[in-house]
């Protein structure tokens, strides 16, 4: 199998990659930052966060957001247990796309022996 072919199969086999998310720095209301949390914490807390639904979460990206929204109100402090809430269910959405990446990586790996095996294959049948 010369290598166009080689290439042609390990695209087929690759993953179809995400959508780039939006860039961190656009601005969320306050209702919406709350509506964000909630849900986040909602779906940590029934144990609903797969590797299908991580990478539409926003929780990471709005980390900073989320810990100061009560804090801007009246000079209040940082509320530790929103914090620890929060970062626990980042935790969780990070730990999923990890898993996600390292399951994905083994697909393409896998497909890269499967090719492999075939040229091995191919190569003995022609040198017999």
């Amino acid at each position: 199998m010369d290598e166009a072919a080689r290439a042609a199969a390990i695209r087929r086999t690759a993953p179809a990659s995400n959508p780039p998310s939006p860039p961190s720095d656009y601005c969320l209301s306050k209702r919406q930052i709350i509506d964000l949390f909630q849900n986040c914490i909602k779906l940590a807390s029934e144990n609903k966060i797969n590797h299908k639904n991580t990478w539409e979460s926003k929780l990471i990206d709005q980390l900073s957001d989320i810990i100061k929204v009560d804090a801007a109100e009246a000079d209040s402090q940082t509320n530790f247990q929103r914090a620890s809430c929060t970062l626990e269910a980042g935790v969780k959405i990070y730990s999923v796309r990890v898993d996600a990446v390292h399951a994905e990586a083994y697909k393409v790996l896998s497909g890269i022996n499967r090719v492999g095996q075939e040229d091995v294959h191919e190569n003995c049948f022609y040198t017999l």
